[in-house]
């Protein structure tokens, strides 16, 4: 049964884990520490770990208090506008899937350090970190600097968290097993680590690039967001579908449609 439930929670994990803002954060701190060895590994590591305790602290209270309200909630499922409500979130997210975004935040910040080469690396890298986490976050840059690379990751990891779908799936899943405490923070702490994974992973690759080496670590990193770009709208769809598939399913089991 623990099993099941964590390779469940695994896929739901996988798809949460494609965050284009943490990967430009994780890139830009590469470009502005890499003439300065043995700093950038330790300090995006503060970042990603804050991420990871933000997840966990979410999903913890958002495990609690829908244990608490299971009653309530169960009610909802049988209100056909719970059904409806997820249909339009599903057409919503199949919207934004397929609606040219060039002027996306987070995509702008990656487009920068593409940009490294004709700017210099310094600047670009700032500009990145800077638009990433003063204007994608709406919490004021100046209370980010004031709680560090820490307390950023943190706040980002709830944030991100907050707005997740298959993070949403997650928590509920884990609330309506009926497990116990125990089994929950497992689930709970296997679901983090998988959605940090590929920042871990992107950590791990440029902490071993020679900083000499700036121009293929560049050609790397923007091929790294691109991929994570496609792979984000490709997750974003099959989300979008799956709900709108649930919204019918559901409908039609309520009788609201025939």
């Amino acid at each position: 049964m623990v099993f099941g439930h964590i390779l469940q929670l695994m896929g739901l994990a996988a798809v949460d884990s494609v965050n284009l803002l943490a990967f430009a954060v994780i890139a830009g701190l590469w470009l502005s520490l890499r003439d300065k060895p043995g700093l950038f590994a330790p300090r995006a590591a503060q970042f990603t770990g804050g991420a990871f305790i933000g997840i966990m602290i979410l999903a913890a209270l958002a495990v609690w208090v829908i244990g608490a309200n299971q009653d309530f909630l169960r009610e909802l499922w049988e209100n056909p506008i719970v059904a409806v409500i997820a249909g339009i979130i599903g057409v919503i997210l199949l919207a934004v899937a397929f609606k040219p975004q060039k002027n996306k935040r987070a995509e702008h910040a990656a487009a920068k350090l593409a940009d490294s080469r004709r700017e210099g690396y310094e600047v670009a890298a700032e500009q990145a970190v800077d638009e990433a986490l003063a204007e994608d976050s709406p919490i004021p840059k100046s209370v980010l600097q004031k709680f560090g690379l820490f307390g950023t990751g943190i706040a980002l990891g709830i944030i991100q968290s907050g707005t997740s779908i298959p993070f949403a799936t997650g928590v509920v899943v884990i609330s309506f097993a009926g497990t116990s405490v125990l089994q929950q923070i497992i689930e709970i702490v296997v679901f983090a680590l998988v959605a940090i994974a590929p920042s871990a992973c992107l950590i791990t690759v440029l902490s071993k690039v020679n900083s000499s080496r700036v121009d293929a670590a560049t050609s790397k990193i923007n091929r790294f967001l691109a991929r994570a770009k496609t792979l984000g709208k490709w997750l974003t769809i099959a989300v979008g579908v799956a709900l709108v598939i649930l919204s019918i399913v559901r409908m039609l089991q309520l009788g609201v449609l025939f």
